[in-house]
């Protein structure tokens, strides 16, 4: 891993707001959307805003052709045209930032990938309701922190979603969702993983070019079970040690494809390097190869964040170590598969930072 020069870094930034900024802007005009139109009923001309909906044409009455109606027609097309003047401005920017920050290092996702990852977003599943996990995410903390990671760690075809079993009020807020319903918007064929037990609902789906989308979520009390995930209709997800830690503080960022951005929520980076320590720590030997990924990551991130981020460290791993015993052994086993000055390095910052009466240092 490398540190991104400072200048790149910055331009990282001004992509992301301007990928904000395109984003808000397209939402605007598509929740406005509608073009002012002009009918003529018994020799009466009238004012209409038409718009096109779940392929039917929608009309809302603006009034008859009137001085004044006339004024707020030409407003609206101004205000339209002004928005997508300025959209176009942005996508043009993107692109030129999205070639630099491309030949500077910063992961850039695969065509499909992009494309399935884009409508989720917009559909506000990985930012907003739920957040993007696994290497996807890991991806994203390279222009966030500013690193340029291991080429090898950063590769997968797998999209995991953290989501929440929030209740009632969430399914308020939004509404329920149908996942593959969404995922036909990428022009790909989704269809769901069937359960080992055919009973229980599916947590997966899978494009028929391979790419998977997998529902997660955090432990509750009892036997682990996959979890019905009321807002996503006829899906549930897995729960896995660990991760209603994971979700706490997620932050915002965006990821690179070609020409353009995507925001996505991600765990703060402290608590994902902690989880893959964790993660590794249960993997049993069959599944070296899945542990040792989790390991160059957390080591990667780790060592960012000491350079730049250490009180995140502190903070997140005091967090972890007081949400009970057996995420403090999960921890440990997890730390000990880190490289040896790596983990020397760890284990003296927080010792440094142990108080009498505090969480023990490791």
């Amino acid at each position: 891993m490398q540190r991104l020069d400072p200048a790149v870094h910055a331009l990282f930034s001004e992509f992301r707001e301007a990928v904000y900024a395109r984003v808000a802007l397209e939402e605007d005009l598509k929740a406005s959307r509608g073009a002012p139109v002009r009918k003529t009923v018994k020799g009466r001309t009238y004012w209409y805003l038409q718009a096109v909906k779940e392929g039917q044409r929608i009309q809302r009455y603006l009034g008859p052709d009137t001085p004044e109606v006339r004024t707020l027609v030409e407003d609206l097309r101004r205000t339209s045209a002004e928005k997508r003047a300025l959209v176009m401005s942005l996508r043009q920017r993107e692109a030129e930032l999205a070639r630099t920050l491309r030949a500077a290092g910063v992961p850039m996702l695969p065509g499909p990938i992009f494309k399935v990852v884009e409508v989720l977003s917009a559909a506000r599943i990985i930012w907003g309701r739920g957040l993007l996990v696994g290497t996807l995410a890991f991806g994203a903390y390279a222009g966030l922190l500013g690193w340029r990671w291991d080429r090898p760690s950063v590769r997968t075809v797998d999209i995991d979603i953290a989501v929440e079993i929030l209740t009632s009020s969430d399914l308020a807020n939004g509404g329920v969702v149908s996942l593959q319903g969404t995922l036909q918007r990428t022009g790909l064929l989704f269809r769901e993983v069937p359960p080992i037990d055919r009973h229980s609902p599916p947590t997966s789906l899978i494009s028929d070019t391979g790419i998977r989308v997998d529902l997660l979520c955090g432990l509750q009390e009892g036997p682990p079970k996959r979890r019905l995930v009321p807002w996503m209709e006829g899906l549930a997800a897995t729960p896995l040690v660990g991760f209603e830690l994971l979700m706490k503080n997620p932050e915002e960022t965006v990821l690179l494809g070609e020409r353009r951005g995507v925001p996505v929520l991600v765990p703060e980076p402290a608590r994902f390097a902690f989880h893959k320590l964790v993660a590794a720590a249960d993997r049993p030997w069959t599944e070296h190869e899945k542990r040792q990924k989790d390991i160059v990551q957390a080591s990667q991130l780790i060592s960012a964040l000491l350079e730049d981020r250490p009180e995140d460290l502190m903070d997140v791993w005091s967090v972890f170590c007081e949400s009970g015993r057996g995420m403090r052994r999960r921890l440990e086993r997890g730390l000990a598969l880190l490289p040896e000055e790596l983990r020397g390095r760890l284990k003296d910052f927080l010792a440094s930072g142990a108080e009498p009466g505090g969480t023990p240092s490791p």
